[in-house]
């Protein structure tokens, strides 16, 4: 299915938040942020938010400096 991550359209096989952390290298997911279709999701309901065709997953990782 089309889905857009951070705005890239990529195509994905997978079902959830989850499937996207694990195949996207987001090995370390602490701190980060996932919100999809511009409503944040809980990192509690990452494994059971289901994606559809078209949605927009926005994800926020921590950055340094100041």
């Amino acid at each position: 299915m089309r889905i857009f991550i951070n705005n890239d359209e990529i195509q994905f096989s997978g079902n959830t938040l989850l499937d996207i952390i694990a195949d996207y290298g987001f090995n370390n997911s602490s701190g980060i942020a996932i919100a999809v279709n511009e409503t944040v999701i809980s990192k509690n309901n990452w494994g059971s938010c289901a994606l559809k065709e078209d949605d927009s997953v926005l994800i926020i990782t921590p950055a340094q400096g100041g």
